[in-house]
This record gives C-alpha cells, sequence and structure tokens, in this order.
C-alpha cells in the first residue's frame, strides 16, 4: 500500500494515533529491516571444532551447529505483522537467542578472511537503500546487523501498538524508547568494533538519526497524552499549568525531530535514505513546532488577564503557530501526504479561530503591538521520553548493561535468560594453559605452605624465649583450645566465676591505691631524709667521715 509518506512502505509508517482535538500529530515511522543471504555455519565451523575443540563429541557440536543455522534462518523472517504483545514478544525473542549466541560465538571461532581461520563471508543489505550490499567476513558485523533489526521490530511493535489500550501512550513510548536503547548500544559498543565498510545504516550519523527520531515520537506521545487528560486529573484542576506542561513537551519533541533531521540531512545519509523521510521530519517540526507555540499562547493569555497586559505576546505566538502549520499544510499538500494533510488543514482552522477572535479582542480593547516572531521568548521544553535498555537485550548482551545493572537480567524474569549453544566448547589451548597455570599454582602453594611453616617455629621460638607458654602450647595445639586454658577456665568457675572476677578485681583496685599510698609515704620519708643528710654534710663538711 501506499505509506502516509506518498511511498511504497508496506509496514514501516501507519496511522498511529488522531488526537480528539484532531491535532495532526498522526503518522509515525518504523524502521525497516535488513536483509541477508542464508548462509551454512556447519561445513566451516565443524572444521574449526574438530581440531581445536577436544572436550566435546562431533554428536554435540553437530547438534549446536544444526541448531545455530536455524536461529538464524528464523532470525531473517520474523513476523512483523502481529500486533498480539505476546506474539512481538516471541517475535524479539527469537532474534535475542540468535543474537546472543553470536556474542558468545565471538570469543571462540575466528572468522575472518585470513586462510588460518573460519572463512564464512556475511552480506548484508542497507535497510535505508536495499540496492546497496557489502559483505565482511566478521561475526562482529554480523552482530550489529542483527542488533540492528532487533531494534527496527521494536520500532514496530511500538508502531503496532493497539491504540484502544488503556495503557496505549506507556506501552507505544517504552517500546520506542527500547528502540532507541536498542540502536544506543549498537552505535556506542557494537558497530564501532566492526571493521571494514558499513552501510548507511550502520554509520554513527544513521544510528543517532534513528535514536533521536524513536525519543521524539515517545515524545509526542507523552504530549498526546497530556492533551487527552483532563486537568483535575493532571494538574489539579489548573488548566494554565496544563497548557505550560503541553507546551513544553510538543517543544521538546521539536528539539528532537530537529536533532533527528540535522542527521538526515549529513552527506552519509542525504544521498541514501528516501526524501520521504525528511519530509516526515520537516513537517513534524512544523507542526509541533505550531502546537507548541499554540499552547504558550494559552499560557499567555492566563498570564495576561492576571496582569491586564501581555495579549500582544499571545497574539505573537498565534501568528507564528499560523504560519508553522501553513508550512507544515503546504508540504504535505506538495508531497500528497493525505492523512497529513487533512491534520494539518484541521489545526489550522483551529488556530486561525483562536487567532482572529484574540487580534479581534485586542484590536477593539487592549489595543497591544503584537510581539514580533524574532523577539518571542523561547519556550522552555520538558523531556519525558529517553533511551532505555531492554530487560531482555542485557540478558543477551551483558555489555549493554551499565556497570551497575550487570546482574539486573537475571532478575528480570525468564524472557531475559538464553542458551549458549557453545558453553560446553573448551579449546585444547584453553585446557593447556589450564594445566600449566594448575601445576604453576600447586607449586606456588608448596613454597607459601614452607615459608607459612618456618615463620610459625620462629614465632614459636620467640614466645618461649619471653616466657609464653600458653602461647607456645596454643600455637602448637593441633584443634581446639589448649587442656591449659580449659583448666584455667574451670578453675574460674569454681571460685565463683565471673562475679567472683570482679570482686576480686575491686578488691586489686583498692589494695593498689593503699599501696599507692604507702609507697607515696616511704618516698616523702625518704625525701626529707635525703634533705637532712645534705644539710648535715653542708655542715660538717670538714669533720663528716664516712
Amino acid at each position: 500500500m501506499t505509506s502516509c509518506l506518498g511511498i511504497q512502505f508496506p509496514t514501516y509508517c501507519r496511522t498511529i494515533y488522531t488526537i480528539p482535538s484532531q491535532d495532526p500529530t498522526e503518522n509515525m515511522l518504523a524502521v525497516p529491516l535488513k536483509t541477508s543471504e542464508a548462509i551454512d555455519y556447519t561445513e566451516e565451523l565443524s572444521k574449526y571444532i574438530a581440531e581445536k575443540y577436544t572436550n566435546i563429541s562431533e554428536d554435540s557440536y553437530t547438534t549446536s551447529l544444526s541448531a545455530l543455522n536455524e536461529l538464524r534462518k528464523a532470525a531473517l523472517s520474523p513476523d512483523t505483522s502481529s500486533t498480539d504483545p505476546a506474539e512481538q514478544q516471541k517475535t524479539r525473542q527469537q532474534l535475542l537467542q540468535y543474537y546472543a549466541q553470536i556474542c558468545s560465538m565471538q570469543s571462540k571461532f575466528p572468522i575472518s578472511a585470513s586462510s588460518t581461520d573460519v572463512k564464512l563471508s556475511f552480506k548484508w543489505k542497507d535497510a535505508f537503500k536495499p540496492s546497496k550490499t557489502i559483505s565482511q567476513h566478521s561475526l562482529a558485523y554480523e552482530r550489529a546487523a542483527i542488533l540492528f533489526n532487533i531494534g527496527a521490530l521494536y520500532t514496530m511493535h511500538g508502531l503496532n501498538a493497539d491504540a484502544t489500550d488503556g495503557a496505549y501512550t506507556k506501552n507505544a513510548a517504552k517500546l520506542f524508547m527500547y528502540a532507541a536503547g536498542v540502536y544506543a548500544h549498537l552505535r556506542n559498543n557494537v558497530a564501532t568494533r566492526v571493521g571494514g565498510a558499513l552501510t548507511s545504516d550502520l554509520s554513527q550519523e544513521g544510528l543517532q538519526m534513528i535514536i533521536d527520531l524513536m525519543q521524539a515520537q515517545a515524545q509526542a506521545l507523552y504530549y498526546q497524552k497530556c492533551v487527552e487528560t483532563p486537568a483535575s486529573r493532571l494538574t489539579k484542576g489548573d488548566e494554565k499549568k496544563k497548557a505550560q506542561l503541553c507546551a513544553k513537551l510538543a517543544q521538546k519533541a521539536v528539539d528532537l525531530y530537529n536533532n533527528a533531521k540535522v542527521h538526515l540531512d549529513s552527506p552519509t545519509l542525504v544521498a541514501i535514505i528516501n526524501k520521504a523521510w525528511n519530509q516526515h521530519l520537516t513537517y513534524q517540526i512544523h507542526v509541533f513546532t505550531a502546537m507548541s507555540q499554540y499552547k504558550q499562547s494559552e499560557v499567555d493569555h492566563y498570564v495576561a488577564e492576571d496582569c491586564a497586559e501581555g495579549y500582544g505576546l499571545e497574539i505573537g505566538r498565534l501568528a507564528f503557530a499560523e504560519r508553522q502549520c501553513s508550512m507544515a499544510l503546504s508540504l504535505a499538500t506538495q508531497h500528497k501526504m493525505n492523512e497529513q494533510k487533512e491534520g494539518a488543514a484541521s489545526l489550522l482552522v483551529k488556530i486561525q479561530a483562536r487567532h482572529r477572535e484574540r487580534k479581534s479582542d485586542n484590536d477593539q480593547i487592549y489595543l497591544e503591538l503584537p510581539t514580533n516572531e524574532s523577539e518571542l521568548p523561547a519556550i522552555p521544553s520538558q523531556a519525558m521520553a529517553k533511551i532505555l535498555t531492554p530487560p531482555e537485550l542485557i540478558g543477551a548482551d551483558r555489555t549493554a548493561a551499565e556497570s551497575n545493572d550487570k546482574a539486573a537480567a537475571i532478575a528480570f524474569g525468564p524472557n531475559c535468560q538464553f542458551l549458549d549453544l557453545f558453553s560446553e566448547m573448551i579449546s585444547s589451548d584453553v585446557i593447556m594453559s589450564s594445566s600449566k597455570y594448575s601445576s604453576l599454582l600447586s607449586t606456588m602453594c608448596g613454597e607459601i605452605s614452607r615459608e607459612a611453616e618456618a615463620a610459625t617455629q620462629t614465632v614459636v621460638q620467640q614466645l618461649s624465649k619471653i616466657g609464653l607458654p600458653g602461647s607456645v602450647e596454643a600455637s602448637s595445639t593441633t584443634k581446639g583450645i589448649p587442656e591449659e586454658v580449659w583448666s584455667k577456665v574451670f578453675e574460674i568457675k569454681n571460685i565463683g566465676g565471673m562475679n567472683q572476677l570482679d570482686v576480686m578485681s575491686q578488691q586489686a583496685s583498692g589494695q593498689s591505691v593503699e599501696i599507692q599510698q604507702i609507697l607515696d609515704t616511704i618516698r616523702d620519708s625518704l625525701d626529707v631524709e635525703e634533705k637532712q643528710d645534705r644539710e648535715y654534710r653542708a655542715e660538717q663538711s670538714n669533720n663528716w667521715y664516712v
């Protein structure tokens, strides 16, 4: 069928929602899938496994390779038509299961064009320009392509979310934000590790464009929800606050669509991606700018009513909104974007009616000059959309998690657990290295044990020299508490236990005080005697004889 972009896009663009107020936020985009040709892992990998892995039987690895072939076959032809969330989850799981194998295989199978490595070629078409194909002998390339399609499925499932469901906004927005998370991981951690040429869809500009676009579409959903929700539920009945929030949400959508368009206009993409994508983004920028200004004009009107001035600012915003909406309508008409044309026309009628009404009031009562477009205060934005990493992706690829989320996937349930077909494969090189390490470890442990024994003997000798037989006994006891210690424990128990020890301690303290007093008296007497002796010696110096 002909899509809402006026091109042949069977499943990648459709009307996704219509706001009761007939605001023309009526379409969103899904990312098309990359396509590839079938390959057979069995022949090439069987040779390598037989040579390098000695701990696994032929039957075992043959079964694993057959399962791997089936996983790739299923990953290349996912069901994109289902609108059932359970079936959509199942489809994503098929790709994630194969993706998990690729992540595991990268450390076990050196696939490259080298004659000494496994020679497997992976051929993938550009999702944005299927006539362009690039082949690489690289699992990293295969991993990037499969991850791209996982993200594409999230965008399609967000597009196909049930709009009649009460949780529609939450569900669809989360799928778009999960898609942004997948492409962010692909951009930052996976595509950068692929050597050689890449198609435009795997370029940094292409991936960032998709990330911004998916966030923009999630943001648009939150704007829609804000418009639909009564002020009594959203802002405790405060219509001004509701209008202000709607304006901020729409402005953030403008920012995100603008960011996406900047990357779309880059040299890497501008000649590759169908012009309808650029038309779509341009249209959305005009529409959301118009809606942001329209909603902010409502805020300005409330302020003007309170302050008895400021109507010129409101009229200036309505004029700006009308111009932006007219540009959107002109674009939709020119490129035969029928759904957008109808929505833009409806919105323009509403803006023009409000503009005429406010202008008439101002001309008759307030007599303020309309604010020029260039002098309109900027509308602050408020982000609701963000980049989210799907829990199931973390289960398949631990590198997708943040440092504090490494174990998070385990707690997310069975959809995050994936079987490793090659978990039992340990290469002969690893086995030899392990044996060498075990031998080295045994030698080191023996040396440390001997050093510890020598140090123990030295300590025992030192304890014996300084007269601590109890410590010597404790150090030489093979297990438990020495008998001498037990004898003292029973002796204390027989004289009354800890209470008697406390009494004896107090008595000893008292006796210590008395003894100290006696010692002080003796010291004073000796001091007096010493003083007298010195005086006698001085007086009888000539007659003093020892």
